[in-house]
């Protein structure tokens, strides 16, 4: 019941932002590696007996044991790169607003390096992020 309340939540917010930012969080899911055929994750050794996660992290707070699963994320220019390139932005100005709104929903996080590098990272399981990708028909 929380994972099908947490994908519900997650489509709402989607289908309330632009076709260009759903279709954004597509592709970050797309370069995170999560995909309909079972290749990556969001969360590493994620088995489908974890429990959703999500509560804690939508208000900023993060359970010490999340931080050692975390998975693959892709950097901002990369991500910028494949949003031009899909005519998804124009601009750096644009896209960061569209991972703010995602960021604010709880959608992706966005981590900062000490060298201030940025990585945007998923922040669903890869379950609850197939099934907003399969109900938005993204």
């Amino acid at each position: 019941e929380r994972v099908e309340r947490r994908v519900k939540a997650a489509v709402t917010v989607l289908r309330s932002l632009t076709v260009s930012a759903a279709r954004i969080f597509a592709l970050l899911c797309e370069l995170c590696g999560v995909r309909a055929d079972g290749c990556g994750a969001v969360v590493k050794g994620l088995d489908g007996r974890r429990e959703e996660r999500g509560g804690d992290r939508a208000r900023g707070e993060r359970r010490e044991e999340e931080e050692e699963e975390d998975g693959e994320g892709v950097g901002f220019a990369a991500l910028l790169r494949a949003s031009k390139g899909r005519w998804l932005v124009t601009s750096p100005l644009d896209l960061r607003g569209v991972l703010g709104e995602l960021s604010d929903h709880a959608l992706v996080r966005i981590e900062r390096s000490p060298d201030a590098a940025e990585t945007i990272k998923v922040d669903l399981t890869r379950e609850i992020a197939l099934r907003v990708l399969a109900k938005l028909a993204l």
